[in-house]
C-alpha cells in the first residue's frame, strides 16, 4: 500500500468501529485495513440476486470445474499428439476440433456438475461432523456445569 500514514489513519477513523492504536507500525495499521477492507461487488451479482439466482465463483487453476478448459484440452489434444506441419494446417485441424464443440458441452456440463456435487457433499459432511461437535461440546459443558452446582 502505498499510502502515507495520515492516509491510513483517516481511513481507518472512518471505517473501523474499533479504538485502534495509532501508534503501531505502518505494516500492522494496513493489515488491520486489510482485514475490514470491503469485498469487491460485481454487477453479475447484483444482477444475479436481483432475479433470485445463485452464483458460484469456481478457484482459479481448477481446470475439472470449468468445462470450456475441458473442451480447450480435447481440443488441443490431437493437435500437440501429432503436430501440424505449418500454420495453415494447424489452424484446419483447431477449426475441425471445434466443429466437434456442440455435442460435448452436454456431457461436459453434467460432468462439471458432477464434480461439484462431490465437492458440496464433502463440505456438506464436513458441516455436520462440525455440528455434532459443538452439539457434544455444548453437552459437556452443561453436564459439567451442573455437576460443579452440586
Amino acid at each position: 500500500m502505498k499510502n502515507n500514514r495520515a492516509e491510513i489513519m483517516n481511513w481507518l477513523a472512518k471505517h473501523v468501529s474499533k479504538d485502534i492504536d495509532f501508534t503501531q507500525v505502518k505494516t500492522k495499521l494496513v493489515k488491520i485495513i486489510d482485514e475490514h477492507r470491503p469485498k469487491p461487488e460485481y454487477q453479475t451479482q447484483k444482477i444475479a440476486v436481483e432475479y433470485d439466482h445463485l452464483l458460484y465463483f469456481t478457484p482459479p487453476y481448477h481446470p475439472a470445474l470449468q468445462p470450456i478448459e475441458l473442451k480447450w484440452a480435447q481440443v488441443k489434444g490431437p493437435i500437440g499428439r501429432a503436430p501440424a506441419a505449418n500454420s495453415t494446417e494447424t489452424v484446419q485441424r483447431l477449426i475441425a476440433g471445434l466443429k466437434n464443440v456442440e455435442w460435448m458441452w452436454l456431457s461436459l456440463f453434467r460432468h462439471v456438475q458432477g464434480v461439484e456435487d462431490k465437492y458440496a457433499a464433502v463440505a456438506k459432511a464436513r458441516q455436520d461432523e462440525e455440528a455434532k461437535s459443538l452439539a457434544n461440546t455444548d453437552v459437556a459443558d452443561d453436564c459439567s456445569a451442573d455437576s460443579a452446582q452440586n
